[in-house]
């Protein structure tokens, strides 16, 4: 066991560094062998007891199994924190949630790669795509994408992605109208779910979260809160709030709840100076 565990030392740290930036291990290969030959630390003294040794190996058991038992509790947390976790499969491609103990989990969607997952720019929040199922979303290799909605308790969780951005790209009419046909299933009504969307063109994204649209330096807040006012929430009017501190507050009736390309459309209609009220087609 010593001699075991003296040779998955120089292993583990090939097997760190083998699948190079953009790949992990499938199966969790290299974290497996860091408990395996952690486990072998606490097993060598017990399984030795009564055998003739050398002097320096009983201490070297001795001390490993001390330290080996020391640290097992805080070593196997961080372990299971760190190790990603398969939340679905779906042909080549496998979404698993990735983080750490004090990074934001997230869902990353990955490509089978023999041995390796390749990780694709598809990049999800951990609560909305924790349940996801393989019906829940839709992987196109003719138009690089990938998109899908899914529901966690009360809460629907739409989006469309690049898989490759040539394609996606390329495809700009039709990703668009994926965009609106998504937010049509699941976002039409207000306030409704969350949603994340990227625009082909520019690869810009614009988000939906509860009761407000975000995009680029702007974002539509349908549920303001009155500055003046504490926590009190202004039900009849809209807020259209400014990164420069360019902010209005607008009927609620003259900005109506708006798809992505709707919403994109307007909002760069503000960046370059129209007044947010005299703006045409602002309709659904």
């Amino acid at each position: 066991m010593v001699w075991v565990q003296i040779y998955m030392l120089p292993l583990s740290v090939v097997i760190g560094v083998m699948p190079g930036s953009g790949q992990i291990w499938r199966w969790d290969l290299n974290y497996w062998i860091l408990i395996i030959g952690y486990v072998l630390g606490l097993l060598a003294l017990p399984a030795g007891a009564g055998l003739d040794k050398p002097k320096l190996l009983k201490w070297w058991l001795r001390i490993d199994f001390a330290i080996s038992l020391l640290f097992v509790i805080p070593y196997m947390t961080i372990i299971y924190a760190c190790m990603p976790k398969n939340i679905v499969e779906k042909d080549d491609y496998i979404l698993y949630s990735r983080g750490g103990i004090m990074a934001c989990p997230v869902a990353v969607l990955g490509e089978k790669n023999g041995l390796f997952i390749r990780e694709t720019p598809v990049s999800l929040h951990l609560f909305t795509a924790g349940s996801m199922k393989p019906e829940d979303f839709t992987i196109d290799k003719n138009t690089g994408s990938c998109y899908g909605i899914c529901t966690n308790g009360d809460k629907d969780f739409s989006w469309c992605c690049p898989l490759d951005s040539a394609l996606y790209n390329a495809n700009n009419e039709r990703i668009c109208a994926i965009l609106d046909s998504l937010w049509h299933c699941r976002l039409k009504t207000f306030p409704s779910g969350l949603g994340y969307f990227v625009f082909p063109e520019d690869f810009s994204a614009i988000r939906y979260s509860g009761n407000s649209i975000h995009y680029a330096e702007r974002y539509i807040d349908y549920h303001p809160y009155d500055d003046r006012i504490c926590q009190s929430v202004v039900y009849n009017m809209v807020k259209i709030y400014d990164r420069n501190g360019d902010n209005s507050l607008l009927p609620i009736d003259s900005i109506k709840w708006m798809s992505p390309t709707v919403a994109r459309d307007y909002m760069n209609n503000l960046m370059v100076g129209n007044s947010p009220a005299a703006l045409p087609d602002r309709q659904q």
